[in-house]
């Protein structure tokens, strides 16, 4: 059987791609709100949840049974197609994608061609019978009816139709057999054919505030009770929905008159919010608060509501991922958990904790070093797909992280204002070697192959270069050579309104060094960009143009020409050229092109690639663009992330690329030569 370590490398990605993902590294649980169990004969009760673009299955001892990439975007929602057989899946993804898979005992297996179902950012999807049906953000309700030939040819038949936009909430199914479908919102339910005809209608009974949202938080289906089918044919007729202001409602049908109607409807008494519902074996309704707590629920005939029963579980917040006759498994930020409900005996994996910020490779690109705001330093061998060390930081969050080239020393910015050094060789704790005042938003290593000076940039608008000095034992320490304030509010009357930081400072967001080493720039929430000299402090030239706080920086020179890259809250990419004496005596620079990345999002991150004009750039919902500077065009964008991408890194040696999560994933992307003229959106 294969190995979690080998079949993580696994791809279904199309050889062509201008980015191939080689890898995803971490546990995301907290995200999902989509799983399937199931049962066999040598592992018990197992899990299926998904990982960016891949899927993972987990035993109830929470170990890694397969890892595999499945799709090529982050997937959505799982949800089973038993009519196929057993293990087949129905997989939806950010994008639309859509496919068929199937478990063949080692490996998923894809038995249809990708779905191209039309379709943009699936909300939930929801599979019976023959039948799958996805809902979208943009108010469109998707069914795909799948037929099996005898010869085993899968075809579909699809259905698209726009609902009003009081009836985008959630869908699934009411009955085993693909007849009914149910979908609500904060509004009034409705019962629809498979045609997408209306059926029959309700409003609801308990008005949400004017202040709530109106679209359903979670949903529930009445499952089967019996244990050894924990995926088996679903006990349909009854679903729970759950709304803000802690309000759930039960559905159920009648098949005899061809209706709904509301059986309960309750709001939960103490705060919270509601992450999770589920039925248990025995019809009664488990909701998951996120206060540790899980509490049980029936009702009367009359609908009135019974709270019978609660479960404690030792996580710092739940969120109830499934339930099945004797155990559960839930997660939080960063871990994965399984309690045996019998014995109350509980198993948990994780790795990082709460959101992951900064990542680096090593000079061979052999390992990737990345950190979170709970302190810890990972160091991941991308060759296994596993942990290869790992410790942290005393007291403190890991906000940015630099690896020296040619040694086993990582330097750690953190928002106590400390750089600590973990040499990971030496197996000893981390060591503070430099304080600054205000947190460290960025690090950046001078370039070379034997580099000197650490520049950072803090939270109070300072500037910090220092030089690394080697004691005659060996051993080193930092001199401070520059210690500015690089960026100051301009008052405006009382107070600047352009930025956050009022009246006192503009936080410095990314620092870069030229190519020659003699100059560093900064970037700063007060929206600009300053160089300056490296070695005295003297302000050389400011950039502007951004509307808002500029992100991230990068600085490279090409046979194209020299260029400096920002990135911003405006969602926009502006790229510098630098001129020749001959171009022009008295302007350094000239606006050489700007990009939109997106109306919506803010840009965290952007690197530039060593070997040609390329830009990356990452943003706060996770999406991921790639620009061709020379060419001045988008070539790539792709959702990689399911959260905020927090840490960026584009590995000039191997031309791989890693990013890190709010998500508390890391992805490892590999650039394709090959691949540059071809154009995914």
């Amino acid at each position: 059987m294969c190995t979690a370590q080998t079949l993580a490398k696994q791809t279904m990605s199309t050889p062509n791609s201008l980015l191939t993902l080689k890898t995803t590294l971490g546990i995301l649980t907290a995200r999902n709100n989509t799983f399937i169990l199931h049962q066999d004969s040598r592992n018990g009760v197992t899990i299926t949840l998904p990982l960016n673009f891949s899927l993972v299955r987990y035993s109830r001892d929470l170990e890694p049974l397969h890892s595999q990439i499945v799709m090529k975007s982050v997937i959505k929602t799982i949800c089973p197609m038993t009519h196929i057989s057993e293990n087949a899946i129905f997989v939806a993804s950010d994008d639309g994608e859509c496919k068929l898979l199937d478990w063949n005992g080692h490996a998923w297996m894809e038995v249809s061609n990708e779905l191209a179902i039309g379709v943009d950012r699936v909300v939930v999807a929801d599979a019976v019978s023959s039948a799958a049906c996805v809902v979208t953000k943009d108010h469109h309700l998707g069914i795909v009816d799948v037929h099996e030939k005898p010869c085993t040819e899968i075809q579909y038949q699809l259905i698209v139709r726009k609902l009003d936009e009081n009836n985008h909430g959630i869908a699934t199914w009411m009955d085993e057999g693909g007849k009914r479908l149910l979908t609500v919102n904060g509004f009034k339910s409705r019962l629809l054919s498979p045609d997408l005809d209306l059926i029959h209608e309700v409003e609801q009974l308990v008005p949400p505030k004017e202040s709530s949202r109106r679209d359903p938080l979670c949903f529930a289906v009445c499952a089967t009770s019996n244990p050894d089918q924990p995926n088996g044919h679903t006990k349909r007729g009854r679903v729970a929905v759950a709304f803000e202001e802690q309000v759930v409602r039960v559905f159920e049908y009648n098949e005899s008159s061809n209706k709904i109607r509301i059986a309960s409807e309750f709001i939960l008494e103490g705060g919270g919010h509601i992450r999770s519902i589920r039925f248990d074996g025995h019809d009664s309704l488990w909701v998951d608060t996120g206060k540790r707590k899980l509490e049980r629920y029936t009702w009367d005939a009359d609908g009135r509501a019974l709270c019978i029963g609660e479960l404690t579980l030792p996580l710092s917040y739940t969120h109830l991922l499934a339930m099945y006759d004797g155990g559960l498994f839930a997660g939080d930020e960063s871990s994965l958990f399984h309690m045996n409900t019998r014995t109350n005996e509980s198993v948990s994996r994780s790795f990082h904790e709460l959101t992951c910020c900064g990542i680096d490779f090593d000079s061979q690109g052999q390992h990737i070093v990345a950190g979170d705001f709970v302190g810890n330093l990972i160091l991941w061998d991308k060759i296994k797909n596993c942990p290869a060390q790992q410790t942290k930081v005393p007291n403190t969050a890991v906000r940015s992280i630099q690896w020296k080239t040619g040694t086993s020393r990582i330097y750690a910015g953190c928002m106590d204002g400390s750089v600590f050094l973990w040499d990971h060789q030496s197996l000893q704790n981390p060591k503070r070697v430099l304080s600054c005042r205000g947190g460290i938003a960025a690090l950046q290593w001078e370039h070379g192959e034997d580099p000197h000076r650490l520049a950072a940039g803090t939270t109070d608008g300072q500037l910090v270069i220092a030089e690394e000095v080697q004691n005659d034992d060996g051993s080193s320490f930092f001199k401070i050579n520059v210690a500015i304030h690089a960026h100051r509010p301009f008052r405006l009357g009382q107070t600047d309104q352009r930025f956050g930081s009022i009246q006192q400072y503009a936080e410095v967001w990314s620092v870069a060094w030229s190519p020659c080493n003699n100059f560093i720039a900064t970037a700063s929430e007060d929206q600009s960009i300053v160089i300056w000299d490296a070695h005295n402090g003297d302000k050389i030239h400011l950039f502007s143009g951004h509307a808002t706080a500029v992100t991230s920086i990068d600085w490279r020179s090409y046979e194209e020409g020299e260029f400096l890259v920002s990135t911003a809250d405006d969602n926009r990419v502006m790229v510098w050229k630098r001129n020749s004496p001959q171009e022009d005596k008295k302007n350094q620079w000239t606006l050489f092109e700007q990009f939109n990345v997106s109306s919506t999002i803010t840009c965290s991150y952007l690197k530039l690639r060593r070997k040609s004009p390329m830009i990356i750039v990452v943003s706060t919902n996770g999406l991921l663009s790639l620009f061709d500077i020379v060419g001045k065009r988008l070539i790539y964008r792709k959702k990689v992330h399911s959260g905020s991408i927090e840490g960026l890194q584009w590995n000039g040696n191997t031309d791989e690329i890693a990013t890190v999560s709010s998500d508390c994933s890391i992805n490892l992307m590999q650039y394709n030569e090959e691949g540059e003229q071809e154009h995914q959106f």
